[in-house]
């Protein structure tokens, strides 16, 4: 049941991610020209359905109190896969974006980087809805 679910959705993906590249071509060209309200119905439609699948997953999630040992191994996961975007994108704001000579000093440009980063580095769910530009 489950290896037809993956088929089924691996299937999907293959059949969106080709009409997405042949979609705007074929609508280009037509003598009419109706890509651009195409584009703004399905920009439209897609942010819902991800908005969709977000809520859906969460609303799913179950806290198994005899398994509560698990959850820890899960939050350390969770945690480092915020933090390590962060903390790569403070050092690269510290060492290598800010000049050295006009810049802040010492623990300032740390804090500043440390809060840029904070705002710059990427999430999961950032890259889910960049990925649909």
């Amino acid at each position: 049941m489950a290896l037809g679910l993956v088929e089924l959705y691996s299937g999907l993906l293959i059949i969106g991610l080709a009409g997405s590249q042949l979609l705007p071509v074929a609508l280009d060209n037509s003598k009419y020209g109706t890509y651009g309200v195409v584009e703004y119905i399905l920009r439209f439609a897609s942010l819902v359905c991800l908005s969709f699948i977000m809520m859906h997953a969460g609303m799913h999630f179950h806290i198994d109190r005899n398994n509560l040992r698990q959850y820890v191994v899960d939050y350390g996961v969770a945690m480092s896969s915020a933090a390590v975007p962060w903390v790569c994108a403070a050092i690269y704001l510290a060492l290598l974006v800010e000049p050295h000579e006009y810049g802040p000093k010492g623990f300032d440009r740390w804090k500043q980087a440390l809060l840029v980063g904070r705002f710059a580095a990427p999430t999961s769910a950032g890259v889910l809805f960049s990925m649909l530009d």
